[in-house]
């Protein structure tokens, strides 16, 4: 029992001074404190190891980053602290949520909405299955009618066809009366990016080179490159590779329009950067820094001095289908990240966009994260809220320096194209996804929801949706109309005569569909690289998991038992290790205590549970002799799995013991096999 306070004890005429009444311990005092709560465990079992090979330490002091403090200030130079000189206190950052939308007119109804939704950006993608169906010049007259492009910024994602939305986007501001110089935002798309993905070396420098050079020629400064991390992200690069991939392609298509006439300032003030942001929050801070010292120092050889535009977008890498709702709390925690790391634009992906077309609660939610962190939580009223922290300024000179190095190496290959075509960059992406996946599989990396505290009663039917796209009208017809001034158009534009802007807008006004000047653009070279491997960390798992529910569907469920050799108290850290195990890929569990019932129950397998090694090894020959099910063992030792078919240990292959036991199943529902 404490002591209680006495009054007569403390001097108040005192002066206070906290040094005296609260002096500073040292490092000393902290490990030994920590090694005694430890209790006998190393002190570097609280160290973590991230993927991009940094240590986290439990402790930082003054000494560790005195050598690598950062002293600038938001808006100078090397931007660690922001590209603004007020942050984002002024504006805050710009809510760059996209609207999904099916028709122009429905597009048109949500951008008339988007003030009252508490947004400051036009954001919408074209081409993909969530887009407006915009195929001629009076559906995106539609689509902007009654918005005043000027007063918001735009960013269209129009990646690969950027250039024939940009000429579309011209026709429409001509009708309208409007300059293109009164437009921020950008029409925006990454060749580089782009072949990443699709594995085609696509000759889409000439339409952006086009695109560039009209944009100066209208004295506009709308963005036309997005140098996007999100393709190497989504297949499993770290922050360091996805660092150091977005500044090799800002070098490249500096040094090829440099080439074509242009100025490396217009290049890159005409550029977005999209840097994916992860559920490792204070890695997310330290990746926005380290990007802007990175591409400070760079462009600094390109004697231009203007801020990177940076856009953040929440990851999917770490999206769960199963148990979705928890997507809410990583995509919260991830734009959070983002805005303490200064970015420009901040877009949440709804929780629920896996399953389809994102609902309304999912486009809502993500769209009031903004606001809370705005609005409530007012982080955009701190500036550069991680600066002084020696945990965040060393995270942050860390990851800068190991992504310079590994830029320096892109750049000995021969540029991020060259590392495309040898596959340097696709075999370093695959080495880091492999690790994750490997952590994923033996349960070091959790994913709430999914490999750990699961829900079994959960079916994919949940949340499964039907395609929510509308009928649209026939893309191929009325092509034959153009056949002659498409031709000639090609010819033009091959041609790089200047009258191909002023002849697309005549047709573009004459009716001529955006996929036919797409289609007319497409000038792909027979160049093949190897395309990057995109997945997300649960989807291994879920995939076994569905698989499980058609099963069940089909027959009936696969039944782990879980055979208790004493009682459920003594064991129960065991059971719920067990329970949690099996349950994350929708196995039945069933406890029992009795040998005989565990084996008229016929499960797939048997884990045993128990203290008494003699009696665990007895059981176990005697479920050899009587039963083909799968026994397992609950151990912290590898070495006894010889006595069973697996072991359950904290580092075990969970997706390895998760397929034997379905293909046990399956050969049980087999019409001819031995067993029936």
């Amino acid at each position: 029992m404490s002591e209680k306070f006495n009054s007569n004890t403390f001097d108040f005429e005192e002066e206070f001074k906290i040094k005296k009444h609260f002096p500073t311990p040292s490092y000393s005092d902290w490990k030994t404190l920590a090694l005694k709560e430890l209790k006998g465990k190393p002190l570097e079992s609280l160290f973590t190891l991230l993927p991009e090979g940094i240590e986290l330490k439990p402790l930082y002091l003054r000494k560790n980053i005195e050598e690598n403090f950062f002293v600038g200030f938001p808006g100078f130079r090397d931007f660690v602290r922001g590209g603004r000189a007020s942050s984002s206190v002024e504006y805050g950052w710009l809510t760059a949520q996209k609207i999904y939308a099916r028709t122009p007119a429905e597009l048109n109804s949500k951008l008339k909405k988007i003030k009252g939704d508490g947004l400051n950006t036009i954001a919408f993608e074209i081409g993909n299955k969530f887009s407006p169906n915009i195929l001629t010049i009076e559906d995106l007259t539609t689509a902007f009618e009654d918005i005043d492009v000027k007063a918001l910024p735009i960013l269209i994602d129009a990646n690969p066809n950027a250039l024939p939305f940009f000429i579309f986007f011209l026709a429409y501001l001509e009708k309208t009366g409007v300059s293109l110089k009164d437009v921020k935002g950008g029409i925006l798309s990454d060749p580089i990016g782009n072949s990443a993905h699709t594995g085609e070396l696509s000759d889409r420098f000439e339409p952006l080179a086009f695109q560039i050079r009209e944009t100066l020629n209208l004295h506009s400064r709308l963005r036309a490159i997005d140098i996007s991390s999100i393709p190497y992200s989504n297949a499993g690069a770290n922050a360091i590779e996805e660092i150091a991939v977005s500044l090799a392609s800002m070098v490249e298509y500096v040094n090829y329009f440099g080439d074509k006439g242009f100025e490396p300032s217009d290049i890159i003030n005409l550029t977005q950067f999209t840097l994916s942001i992860d559920s490792s929050f204070f890695k997310g801070i330290a990746k926005l820094r380290a990007f802007r010292i990175l591409f400070n120092k760079i462009t600094e050889a390109y004697n231009t001095n203007n801020p990177p535009f940076v856009r953040a977008v929440t990851s999917k890498f770490n999206f769960t289908k199963y148990d979705p709702y928890v997507n809410m709390l990583r995509t919260t925690t991830e734009a959070f990240s983002a805005a303490a790391g200064g970015a420009d634009a901040i877009e949440i992906l709804p929780f629920d966009i896996l399953w389809g077309e994102p609902s309304e609660l999912g486009k809502r939610i993500a769209k009031n994260v903004h606001l809370i962190l705005k609005e409530e939580a007012h982080i955009n009223q701190i500036i550069d809220p991680a600066g002084g922290s020696f945990f965040v300024e060393l995270l942050t000179n860390e990851l800068a320096e190991k992504s310079w190095g590994l830029f320096q190496e892109i750049q000995k290959q021969g540029g991020i194209i060259s590392s495309l075509k040898n596959g340097f960059i696709q075999n370093l992406i695959e080495a880091s996804a492999r690790e994750e996946k490997e952590k994923f599989r033996k349960r070091e990396k959790v994913l709430i929801g999914v490999n750990k505290y699961s829900n079994p009663k959960e079916k994919s039917s949940d949340y499964r949706k039907k395609a929510e796209r509308g009928n649209h009208e026939n893309e191929n017809s009325g092509k034959e109309k153009f056949n002659e001034e498409l031709l000639r158009l090609k010819k033009v534009f091959t041609e790089n005569n200047p009258s191909f802007l002023r002849y697309s807008i005549e047709l573009v006004n004459k009716g001529l569909r955006l996929s036919e000047l797409e289609n007319l653009l497409s000038l792909k070279n027979a160049f093949k690289v190897q395309c990057l491997n995109e997945f997300r960390l649960a989807e291994e798992l879920e995939n076994l998991r569905l698989t499980v529910e058609k099963i069940e569907e089909r027959k009936s469920a696969i039944k782990v038992v879980l055979l208790l050799l004493n009682e459920t108290l003594k064991l129960k850290s065991q059971v719920d290790f067990t329970r949690n195990f099996f349950e994350a890929v929708g196995f039945k569990i069933k406890m029992e205590t009795s040998l005989e019932k565990t084996i008229e129950t016929s499960p797939e397998a048997i884990v045993i549970l128990g203290e008494d090694k003699e009696k665990i090894i007895s059981t176990t020959k005697k479920l050899k002799e009587r039963t083909s099910a799968l026994v397992i063992f609950y151990s912290k030792k590898r070495e006894e799995q010889s006595l069973a078919d697996f072991v359950i240990l904290p580092s075990v292959n969970a997706i390895e013991i998760y397929k034997t036991i379905i293909q046990k199943s399956e050969k049980k529902t087999q019409p001819n096999n031995e067993e029936a």
